[in-house]
């Protein structure tokens, strides 16, 4: 058994996720104007991260109207105005469930300012002057009484959490007593500290999405949610150059010091990342049981070489498996002490020894988008295994330039 060359290509971009097919949506019948609804104008159209909300899915929102600066009543003024007076009176952490057509529905908790509230939907106030600012993240995370006080950019701040289910996290909000921007944590469920003994789940992450809506009015009509993506998606395929069939017999992606909370204040565009880290290891493909057997490339009728290509899905089923991760300001998804890499073996009665085996390739520095995915391309050519990162369908060899594009320097790996 003898180890074989690695050769990294960085690609110039990635796949943006956040150019996703968009379908309006037409309000269902029933809805009195009277009430809030929630809608969401387009549905996400990716497979990289998530398809379509499907009926029953959740998301959390918390919403302000009431704004009183002693005796004086700001509830009509712009939300960077009244923000400071404003405490989340119309919706705390409220659970709204998709249903058809893009609509969302929810059976409100009592408010103390609007009669008549208490249960299915919640009504506007009176005077049609008010303002409303809605702040929504996805996925659901249902709190109980557990509270915490942390200390966010100097300040100390109380906040409410719960876990998502299945153990998909954890979410932290400022508490219904906090006035201004609500901010929300999402604290990924990974608790390893060992990049080569603690073992990682990649189905413990969800898309984490967030959305808000500010100065809305009654005259306004449904509250329209138009989310965005927190995370950034890795996927993989591998491509088989060779002449003969082969199976890959593992596939691991492993790193030390993963980012492990990212955090949202308000209308805040971009987003800042948390103290904790965790490290492990991901193994997407683990042994002969679970090998990827590819087939034998093939000639077209031009003579082009066609490579037989399999993507990674999960359980030989449909759903392909995608590593989330948060970025930082740089693209990194791990601090300046972390490292993470690929490790691949492939067996075939055609190789020498009948198996060729990749070392631990670094990908430390390749720089990643949050909202984004890129597809890592490992091709089987000979005995080498040669990797590229497919860019919005298309292939860019080497390093990136200031303009954009590849350079022809590839960094090899032993």
């Amino acid at each position: 058994m003898r180890y074989n060359k690695w050769i990294g290509m960085i690609a110039a971009g990635t796949f943006m996720l956040s150019a996703c097919q968009r379908e309006e949506v037409v309000p269902a019948p029933g809805y009195s104007t009277e009430v809030i609804a929630f809608t969401s104008p387009y549905m996400t159209r990716s497979t990289a991260l998530r398809n379509d909300f499907n009926p029953n899915d959740q998301v959390g929102v918390v919403g302000y109207c009431w704004a009183m600066n002693g005796d004086v009543n700001n509830s009509d003024s712009e939300w960077d105005t009244k923000k400071v007076f404003a405490q989340p009176d119309m919706f705390y952490n409220e659970p709204l469930t998709y249903t058809e057509g893009g609509l969302w529905n929810y059976n409100h908790y009592t408010n103390t300012h609007v009669e008549g509230s208490g249960t299915g939907l919640c009504p506007w106030y009176e005077n049609e002057d008010y303002t409303y600012s809605f702040f929504a993240y996805y996925p659901y995370a249902k709190f109980g009484d557990q509270s915490t006080s942390m200390v966010d950019d100097g300040v100390m701040r109380n906040y409410k959490y719960g876990e998502i289910a299945d153990g998909k996290g954890k979410i932290y909000i400022t508490d219904e007593k906090t006035t201004g921007d609500p901010i929300i944590k999402y604290r990924l469920p990974h608790e390893g500290e060992s990049a080569s003994s603690d073992k990682l789940d990649w189905e413990k992450v969800p898309d984490f999405m967030l959305t808000y809506k500010i100065d809305h009015r009654k005259a306004d009509g449904a509250v329209s949610l138009e989310f965005r993506h927190l995370l950034c998606a890795l996927e993989f395929e591998v491509n088989n150059y060779n002449s003969f069939p082969v199976d890959v017999t593992q596939l691991t992606f492993s790193g030390e010091n993963f980012y492990k909370e990212v955090i949202v204040k308000g209308q805040e565009s971009g987003y800042s990342i948390g103290d904790t880290r965790y490290s492990g290891y991901f193994n997407l493909i683990s042994g002969e049981g679970d090998a990827l057997s590819i087939g034998k490339a093939t000639v077209d009728s031009e003579g082009n070489l066609i490579p037989a290509t399999e993507k990674l899905t999960a359980d030989k089923a449909e759903n392909l498996i995608d590593l989330l991760f948060i970025t930082d300001a740089l693209g990194k998804i791990t601090d300046t002490k972390g490292r993470c890499g690929i490790k691949i073996a492939a067996s075939s009665e055609a190789f020498t020894g009948g198996e060729i085996t990749g070392g631990n390739m670094e990908i430390s520095e390749m720089s990643f988008t949050a909202g984004v995915k890129s597809i890592f391309s490992i091709n089987i050519v000979g005995n080498d295994f040669i990797l590229q990162v497919r860019s919005d369908n298309n292939w860019i060899d080497g390093n990136v330039n200031e303009d954009g594009h590849g350079s022809n320097d590839d960094i090899r790996f032993e």
